[in-house]
C-alpha cells in the first residue's frame, strides 16, 4: 500500500501542497506574534508544548485547555 501512494501520479504535488499551507501559516502565525491552541487538560502535554514551540517556530502559544467530551 505505501509503494503504491508513494509512486501514485498526483502523490508529490499533494505533499507540497500541504507544505506551503504550512509555510502560509507559519508566516501569518508569526507577523500575528501568537497563536491560541485548544488542547486536552494534561499538565505534562502543556509544559512540552510551551517549553519548545517558541524556540522551533518563533511564536507564542495560547494554550486552552479544553476537554473531548
Amino acid at each position: 500500500m505505501f509503494v503504491a501512494c508513494v509512486f501514485a501520479p498526483g502523490y508529490a504535488p499533494a505533499q507540497s501542497a500541504w507544505q506551503s499551507e504550512w509555510e502560509k501559516t507559519l508566516e501569518a502565525a508569526k507577523k500575528e506574534g501568537k497563536v491560541v491552541v485548544g488542547i486536552s487538560p494534561s499538565a505534562e502535554l502543556r509544559k512540552e508544548l510551551e517549553s519548545g514551540f517558541k524556540a522551533k517556530f518563533g511564536f507564542e502559544l495560547e494554550l486552552f485547555p479544553a476537554s473531548s467530551g
